[in-house]
């Protein structure tokens, strides 16, 4: 007949069998081949985050990785750009349960970059994580030279209007964010940017608050999307460049 403290030492193999389910392999990549950059992290999916820094460009980006328990239990990774608190983007891949591994990739709204993310067992991971990788890759065109480079705002307007698709709008939009209060030509392609929902409307914004006090006609615009707009890092975004349009000048 089972004692009670054979029934304490099974319900602690559950709670070591739990806890070690709740900790699968992970993998995260984050890659700009065009500067250079491509840092990976992987081990054990665990409560207490993994950072890792880099640099990208003159800022300091860093990359958060932890186990949210929320149910179902989720991969949660934080990019940082600078010394802010607040993630620039989050990405999130449910714990899988009914199969070995999961994979996800895709672009980072603030700055160019290709995110790969998996959990689950490295044999079934790791090739699922490469083929995500290589399809989005398909479609990741980064710039060719950084954005002091790209003096010629006429060619970036092109890009942001004529874009092939959004990954091209989104960096030009960036890159004219970098120029500062010299892209003040690029404001209404940028305007008109905004009305492009999701990554690019993200970019736009970014963009319009870095150029500033030239940006002003923009606030309207930014006010009429910040009030519909859902997204919360797009809109902290778009409150962030009302404020930075503000800030740069006197009041209107």
């Amino acid at each position: 007949m089972p004692t009670r403290g054979d029934a304490w030492f099974n319900r602690g193999v559950l709670v070591l069998v739990a806890a070690l389910a709740l900790t699968p392999p992970y993998y995260l990549r984050v890659e700009n081949p065009a500067a250079g950059i491509d840092v990976e992290l992987r081990g054990p999916l665990e409560r207490e985050p993994t950072e890792r820094k880099f640099a990208c460009g003159e800022e300091q980006c860093r990359m958060r990785v932890q186990l949210s328990t929320l149910d179902p239990p989720r991969l949660e990774a934080r990019l940082f750009v600078g010394e802010g608190h607040r993630p620039v983007d989050t990405f999130y891949l449910p714990v899988p349960r009914d199969r070995p591994a999961d994979c996800g990739a895709g672009f980072s709204s603030e700055h160019p970059f290709l995110v790969t993310f998996g959990v689950g067992e490295n044999d079934a991971m790791m090739p699922l994580c490469e083929k995500q990788r290589a399809s989005v890759r398909r479609r990741y065109r980064p710039p060719s030279t950084p954005p002091a480079a790209r003096s010629e705002i006429g060619k970036l307007i092109h890009r942001l209007t004529k874009g092939r698709d959004v990954v091209e709008q989104q960096n030009a939009a960036l890159a004219l964010g970098e120029l500062g209060a010299k892209a003040a030509p690029a404001v209404p392609a940028l305007m008109a940017a905004l009305d492009i929902p999701g990554y690019v409307r993200k970019a736009a914004a970014s963009a319009l608050g870095k150029i500033g006090r030239p940006a002003r006609r923009a606030r309207a615009k930014l006010k009429r999307v910040l009030a519909s707009e859902t997204d919360p890092f797009v809109r902290s975004t778009l409150e962030a460049a009302l404020a930075a349009i503000a800030d740069r000048g006197r009041p209107d």
